[in-house]
């Protein structure tokens, strides 16, 4: 286990490059210019969370909380709901859920050299761990008025897809 400083460093960098490639993600998204077709951070999140362990979730989290805070203004929200804490918290639970799904059904690390495991990571760990924030997200943000209920169905679609 890294020390404190390591893991606290870490953590800050992941936060800041997770908020970093959100906002470049932000700028691609698509109406009400909440949801980004392309969200680069899903894939940072599982990345770090994956390769240096769960302690790397808190990092997760607050860079989200920065991309929400961002997405809010984008998309002209002047209410703050539960949602705004929520969505971090899904983005951390789905970078582990789905860091969890690679090590327990493709192996990590893995060369992916075999076609089963890439049809694996492909086809049910990726979709199925990328499903997770967009299902709890999406309905928490229409609750709160952040995404009206009539673009909630594509928004979702749109979330689990940039995911």
């Amino acid at each position: 286990m890294p020390t404190l400083t390591t893991r606290l460093f870490l953590n800050a960098a992941t936060a800041l490059a997770y908020a970093l490639f959100g906002w470049l993600s932000l700028k691609v998204s698509t109406p009400p210019d909440y949801v980004s077709l392309v969200f680069l951070p899903a894939g940072l999140a599982l990345a770090v969370v994956l390769v240096w362990g769960a302690w790397l979730t808190p990092g997760v989290f607050l860079g989200s909380l920065l991309v929400q805070v961002l997405a809010h203004s984008q998309a002209g929200v002047v209410s703050w709901s539960s949602a705004l804490l929520l969505a971090p918290a899904g983005a951390a639970l789905q970078a582990w859920a789905t860091a969890w799904m690679v090590w327990r059904w493709v192996g990590y690390p893995s060369a992916m050299d075999t076609p089963i495991k890439v049809a694996l990571f492909l086809f049910v760990v990726a979709p199925m761990g990328s499903m997770l924030n967009a299902s709890l997200s999406v309905p928490l943000l229409v609750a709160g008025g952040a995404i009206p209920a009539t673009d909630a169905l594509y928004s979702w679609w749109t979330w689990w897809l940039g995911d």
